[in-house]
């Protein structure tokens, strides 16, 4: 066991630079895992704090196809009992640019058809102070954030 001891103390002596620079990666490659791990908590935490409002709903079912009527009616009948509203959206990504030729670039966005009923939770206020009214969409009517325009 001695003989254990006294290489090991020989090779500290004679490379303990590598050995510093072993322990340092490893403590800069543990401190960078906990840093990502900890912020994936956070924005966790916050998305989930957030998630009624961000849905304006507590639950949101989503498709990239059109439900079916057998799915529908399997999703209504589970949720019947749970349920007080309901309301259906379509979504869209699409890009903008401006028609001004001098302005260029563009602008990815998201199209939203709503029904009556939207938004379950939470109110919609105007840049004017005005509460969103379902009747300022009547006729092709639309909606549009003040940094879209």
């Amino acid at each position: 066991m001695r003989f254990v001891f006294q290489m090991a103390r020989r090779e500290l002596r004679s490379s303990w630079r590598r050995l510093l620079f072993f322990f340092l990666s490893i403590a800069i490659g543990v401190g960078c895992i906990v840093a990502v791990r900890s912020m994936i908590q956070n924005a966790n935490t916050a998305i989930a704090l957030e998630a009624r409002a961000l849905l304006t709903a507590d639950v949101q079912l989503d498709t990239n196809r059109p439900w079916d009527k057998e799915t529908l009616d399997k999703i209504n009948r589970i949720a019947a009992p749970l349920t007080t509203a309901r309301t259906e959206t379509i979504d869209s990504a699409t890009m903008i640019r401006p028609a001004d030729p001098q302005h260029n670039g563009a602008m990815m966005i998201e199209l939203k058809g709503i029904e009556p009923p939207f938004p379950l939770y939470g109110e919609f206020e105007l840049q004017n102070g005005e509460p969103f009214d379902h009747a300022l969409l009547a006729d092709h009517g639309a909606i549009v954030a003040p940094a879209l325009l």
